[in-house]
């Protein structure tokens, strides 16, 4: 009987078939987790990327509105500080409606995927000037 019982307490390990394939499966699944964080940071960084360039648009487009600087014509110009990198452009331009303009601002933006773009319009009512 002991010797029964020396057969079944060596037979209760993992054999080395069993460690080796546990082991490639466990190395297969972690390679797939990895890419997914990868992908999934690269997504982030991206909606980030749109985010900041729709709040940089609506920052430009309402300091427009504020000041009333309704001229028609083109501007442009770069962000600084913690915006480096993103660049505006702006447009007004008359519309078939007499005393409205449409206004127009583009952000771009270079994210390592090659140059990026992102445009707010909207229409403004410019007040009458004089009797």
């Amino acid at each position: 009987m002991s010797r029964a019982v020396s057969l079944q307490s060596a037979r209760r390990g993992f054999s080395l078939a069993e460690v080796l394939a546990s082991t490639i499966i466990f190395g297969v699944a972690i390679v797939a987790f990895i890419q997914g964080m990868g992908g999934s940071l690269a997504i982030q960084a991206d909606l980030t990327a749109e985010h900041r360039a729709a709040t940089l648009a609506q920052n430009v487009m309402e300091e427009i509105v504020a000041t009333g600087d309704l001229r028609l014509g083109s501007a442009d110009g770069a962000f600084d500080g913690e915006n480096a990198g993103y660049a505006w452009a702006t447009e007004i331009r008359q519309t078939d409606i007499e005393g409205l303009v449409q206004v127009e601002v583009q952000i771009a933006w270079n994210d390592g995927h090659g140059p990026r773009r992102r445009q707010l319009a909207t229409l403004v009512a410019v007040p009458p000037t004089g009797p």
